[in-house]
């Protein structure tokens, strides 16, 4: 199936259709969807409808669980249900500090305004940061003294540090 087409459940959502605590071990959700999916299985039940609907829900968030579980063996830790389409995957923090898969991080249009304070004001100590160096390589030409030079150099090496700092802490899988 297409993932736009098909129904996503979120891992909440999963283990409340199979009735388990959120966390229940691997072993609990097996035997659980197995004693579910022999009650509603469409070549047990008939041709009942409503255990048909049943059943794929089970199976559903059943393969919810399973591919939570499986992810986060492998990415240990760094995946989870995305915040804006609730997809089981490997997530990414966005600039916004929230959690998305990269379907919804790419898919999304990037929003300069109306950003979260804390980030406008470490856009603003760059800029400041590089207004300065931008003073004192001015300053620098015009009176010749070298030390306007050693800090025009070291606010641009210090607002480089802080842009990348930025950058990498965009990319980081909070836990």
């Amino acid at each position: 199936m297409a993932r736009e087409t098909r129904q996503i459940l979120t891992a909440e959502a999963a283990y409340e259709v199979l009735g388990l605590r959120p966390g229940a071990t691997h072993r609990e959700v097996q035997a659980t969807y197995r004693r579910l999916a022999m009650k509603h299985h469409p070549d047990i039940a008939g041709d009942d409808p409503t255990a048909r609907v049943e059943f794929d829900r089970i199976t559903r968030a059943y393969r919810t669980i399973a591919t939570l579980d499986r992810l986060r063996l492998r990415y240990r830790g760094m995946a989870g249900c995305c915040q804006k389409c609730g997809a089981a995957e490997k997530l990414f923090v966005g600039l916004d500090r929230q959690r998305y898969c990269a379907t919804c991080l790419l898919a999304s249009r990037r929003r300069f305004l109306p950003l979260p304070t804390y980030t406008v004001v470490r856009c603003v100590s760059v800029i400041g940061l590089q207004a300065v160096a931008v003073w004192c390589a001015i300053a620098l030409g015009a009176t010749g003294r070298f030390v306007f030079g050693i800090g025009g150099v070291a606010a641009a090496l210090l607002s480089l540090f802080i842009l990348g700092w930025i950058v990498l802490r965009a990319d980081v899988i909070e836990r």
